[in-house]
Formats: C-alpha cells, sequence, structure tokens
C-alpha cells in the first residue's frame, strides 16, 4: 500500500496552538492589569468627588493628583487634572488660586491633545484668563482711588 508516515509533523498543530494561546494569554493579562488599574481610579475618583462637595479641597487635590501620577497621559489622568483645575477656581475654596487653576487647564490643553475635556478647559481657561486681568484692573483701580483719597483727605 504505500510507505508509512514519518511523523515529523505530528506534533505542529499542538505547538501551534501553545503558541497562539501564550500569545492570547499574554495579551490579555495586560488588558486585565490595565482594567484593574481603571477600576482603583474610579474609586479614588469617587473619593476625590466626595471630598469635594465635603468642602475638604486639599485632600480632593491630594486625592486627584494620585489618578494623575498613575495615568499621566491618559483618559483617567485628563479628568484628575480637570478636577484639580476646578477645585483651585472653586469659589467656596477659602485657598482658591486662579493662577493655578489656569496652569491645570492650560496643561489639559497641551499635553491632552485627543481628551474630552479639552474644549471644557479652552473655555474655563479663557474665562480665568479675563477674571485674572480683570482682577489685575480692579486692584489698580482701588489703589489708584485710595492715593487720590489719601491726598485729598
Amino acid at each position: 500500500m504505500g510507505k508509512k508516515r514519518k511523523r515529523e509533523r505530528k506534533y505542529l498543530f499542538f505547538y501551534s496552538a501553545c503558541l497562539l494561546g501564550f500569545i492570547l494569554l499574554c495579551s490579555g493579562c495586560t488588558h486585565l492589569l490595565n482594567f484593574q488599574k481603571k477600576w482603583e481610579v474610579r474609586e479614588y475618583l469617587e473619593k476625590a468627588e466626595n471630598l469635594m462637595l465635603k468642602g475638604s479641597y486639599e485632600e480632593a487635590i491630594i486625592e486627584n493628583e494620585r489618578i494623575l501620577s498613575l495615568f499621566p497621559h491618559s483618559e483617567p489622568g485628563d479628568k484628575a487634572l480637570f478636577n484639580v483645575g476646578l477645585i483651585h477656581a472653586y469659589p467656596d475654596n477659602s485657598k482658591r488660586d486662579y493662577k493655578k487653576s489656569l496652569i491645570c487647564f492650560q496643561s489639559i490643553i497641551n499635553d491632552f491633545s485627543q481628551s474630552r475635556l479639552r474644549e471644557k478647559a479652552i473655555v474655563l481657561a479663557s474665562i480665568i484668563t479675563e477674571l485674572i486681568r480683570g482682577d489685575n484692573k480692579i486692584k489698580h483701580i482701588i489703589f489708584s482711588n485710595t492715593y487720590c483719597i489719601i491726598y485729598i483727605g
């Protein structure tokens, strides 16, 4: 009937299936680790928002900076930076600092070009810029009026 086959390729299909399984397993683990990080970030974001609502602005900034350190150039990081900018400009915050807020929004504009929050950051940055300009004008007017009052009085 014919020659008996040599079994050189006996395990070829098995080896290729194992290699494919290993590749899928390795790539799946990286996605799983990224998913786990994002799940932790959601908890940090919720905690930061709750702290902000309670009025613990400094603690909320710390939580958002923790998120930003985990994701410095990707999606949850932009949300954290946006929140820090909002906290610095928040009217009820006794330690509000418009310049720090402006820096946060400009960082979103420059560093997170694909972010969904970029357009909001552009608007808020322009508003805060006008607010800082207006505040400087008001201070100049107050000081010049004070000088006039002192001079006249």
